[in-house]
């Protein structure tokens, strides 16, 4: 009789321990998954962030393409503090 309530006793703790792994797969499982669905979010989020650094960088690179090159104003020379058109040529001192 002792054998039999201690084979029974090891019965339940093996079937209470199975029961416990069980739940903590799933638990396991549904973190997992919570997880893969949080990466698919920021992938996408990344996709998109990645389209619209593309498409700026195409539209910067179109509007150069198309700009006219910078010219140098003559009129605003400020390398020596005064514009050319103050400037009074040499014949003009006389």
């Amino acid at each position: 009789m002792k054998q039999t309530s201690a084979s029974v006793q090891q019965a339940m703790q093996g079937i209470e321990a199975d029961q416990k792994g069980r739940q903590l797969i799933g638990n396991i499982q549904q973190k997992v998954a919570a997880e893969q669905g949080e990466r698919k979010v920021i992938s996408d989020q990344l996709g998109a962030l990645s389209a619209r650094v593309n498409s700026l960088e195409s539209v910067r690179a179109e509007s150069r393409a198309q700009a006219p090159p910078a010219r140098k104003d003559a009129s605003n020379d400020r390398r020596f503090g005064q514009t050319r058109e103050r400037r009074r040529p040499a014949s003009a001192k006389l």
